[in-house]
C-alpha cells in the first residue's frame, strides 16, 4: 500500500481535478476517503453491489460496516427483490 503521505497526496490531486468539474471513475478499498471526495458510490462484496447510492447517505449509515464485514446488509422489499439503494434503506 502507499505510505500515508502518498495516500493524502493522491487525494489532494482527486479534490483538485473534481474542483475543475472533472468526473472520475474511483476504485478504492478506503471508504472513508472515497466517500469523502464522491458524490455517488457503489459498494461491492465478492462482486456483487450491496449498497449504492448518494455518498452521504452511504456516509451515514451502519450498513456500511456491514457490508465491509460481511454480514447480512441486504433487504428485501414486498416482492422478494434485492434492495441495494442507500435512499431505500431509510
Amino acid at each position: 500500500g502507499l505510505s500515508p503521505v502518498a495516500i493524502q497526496q493522491v487525494f489532494d490531486a482527486i479534490r483538485t481535478v473534481r474542483a475543475e468539474g472533472v468526473s472520475m471513475l474511483l476504485v478504492e478499498q478506503n471508504s472513508t476517503l472515497a466517500l469523502e471526495v464522491a458524490d455517488r458510490a457503489s459498494i461491492l462484496r465478492t462482486g456483487r453491489v450491496v449498497l449504492s447510492g448518494e455518498s452521504a447517505d452511504i456516509r451515514s449509515q451502519d450498513r456500511l460496516l456491514h457490508a465491509y464485514l460481511g454480514s447480512p446488509c441486504n433487504e428485501e422489499d414486498p416482492d422478494g427483490k434485492e434492495v441495494t439503494s442507500a435512499e431505500n434503506r431509510r
